[in-house]
């Protein structure tokens, strides 16, 4: 089981590293890199440190509920905390980072309107010290909400949707 995982993160590293190299816009063009200064301009410096550099990142399901438990751990109107999934391993970081936080495409809507309503159904939690960014993913209409201290930072399209989709799925089926 654990070299088959191993054998999926290693497909999907070299599809990644495939499609920044040989996009369409030519070599090496395909993936830019947002600095910390913009980072820091779209999440703050705090959020973006815990971002950057947590020390330890959990993800989990997330349910839709009309009527909210006094047990249930809210993110948002009417979605909760489901169950936990797994810590995730420094390279799952590494790669959840590169293709969410550090593309400058995933700090930009798109132009089309995807008619899908956004019902994030995984989430992760950056966590360093005792301070807590929660990271929203809806695959349905594509977008990535930060939440901290009980407010929205961004809500943001993400880019590189069929890879960073695969990302999730996979895990999702952990």
């Amino acid at each position: 089981m654990r070299k088959k995982n191993y054998l999926t993160l290693l497909l999907l590293l070299s599809i990644i590293s495939n499609h920044a190299l040989a996009g369409e816009r030519g070599p090496l063009t395909r993936t830019k890199t947002i600095t910390d200064s913009l980072i820091i301009s779209h999440l703050s410096k705090s959020v973006a440190e815990i971002v950057s550099m947590p020390d330890r990142v959990i993800c989990y399901t997330i349910a839709n509920k009309d009527s909210i438990l006094p047990s249930d751990i809210v993110l948002q109107t009417q979605f909760v905390k489901d169950s936990a999934i797994s810590v995730l391993t420094k390279k799952e970081i590494n790669i959840l980072q590169y293709l969410l936080v550090e593309d400058i495409e995933s700090y930009k809507n798109d132009s089309t309107i995807i008619r899908s309503p956004y019902l994030p159904e995984i989430g992760f939690d950056f966590i360093k010290k005792n301070s807590t960014v929660h990271v929203l993913i809806s695959l349905v209409d594509y977008s990535w909400t930060v939440i901290y201290d009980e407010k929205e930072f961004l809500h943001f399209n993400f880019a590189n949707k069929e890879i960073f989709t695969k990302f999730c799925k996979q895990l999702l089926n952990k």
